[in-house]
């Protein structure tokens, strides 16, 4: 089978590399640049254009990446949605991170590339992270264009969102337990990890793996 998992908003495919799974074909593209006046919906029509996805596939993400998947999910036929710490809606997400959209609208864009990506109050929202997969967080942050950052948040917050009877596939959704960003779903509607925080896909890659094997088998 062949997943297309899509990285959050700031990261790239790289974000996916501690997960190996035997029979599954794992696709993780980095984000193409939004045309400028781009919605979330007519985004994630073209990226299933330019990743062929179709019924033989199925997709998922992280964060951004999942609102991106639940929209191709709603709009073509998929074999599964995968929600890695994602949503189905920004109502979903705090509402503090609409605050911080409408106030990104303010400030040039070179101010926006200059700032610092390791402020740690920032940081620290993202969950407890080893040196390394702090170096590879940073790394991936640094690279990803204000542009992308600001674009990706207006595009999230003038979303109408997905409903699950929208959707002609099964949905499977894995959240930290203790993640700051997107609060967790009820129990009954996605696997908790204990511990966890936002990047779960890089930080306990060992229960997702277990999730993707269970979830996709089924």
């Amino acid at each position: 089978m062949r997943l297309v998992l899509l990285p959050g908003l700031g990261a790239d495919g790289r974000m996916y590399s501690g997960l190996r799974l035997p029979g599954l074909e794992i696709a993780a593209p980095d984000w193409p640049a939004p045309e400028p006046r781009s919605s979330l919906p007519s985004f994630a029509r073209a990226l299933a254009d330019r990743l062929q996805i179709g019924p033989d596939a199925a997709v998922g993400g992280s964060s951004f990446g999942g609102f991106v998947a639940a929209e191709i999910a709603a709009r073509r036929r998929v074999r599964a949605l995968v929600l890695i710490g994602s949503a189905l809606s920004p109502a979903e997400i705090p509402s503090t991170f609409a605050v911080i959209e409408r106030l990104s609208r303010l400030l040039p864009e070179r101010l926006l590339d200059r700032a610092p990506r390791d402020n740690p109050l920032v940081l620290a929202k993202f969950g407890r992270l080893t040196a390394p997969q702090r170096a590879l967080f940073l790394d991936m942050a640094s690279k990803a264009p204000a542009s992308l950052l600001r674009h990706g948040l207006r595009m999230t917050f003038g979303w109408e969102g997905v409903r699950k009877e929208d959707l002609s596939c099964p949905l499977h959704r894995i959240h930290g337990r203790l993640d700051r960003l997107i609060p967790p779903p009820p129990a009954r509607e996605a696997e908790l990890v204990a511990g966890g925080g936002h990047l779960i896909a890089m930080t306990h890659p060992a229960a997702v793996i277990r999730f993707l094997r269970r979830s996709l088998d089924s």
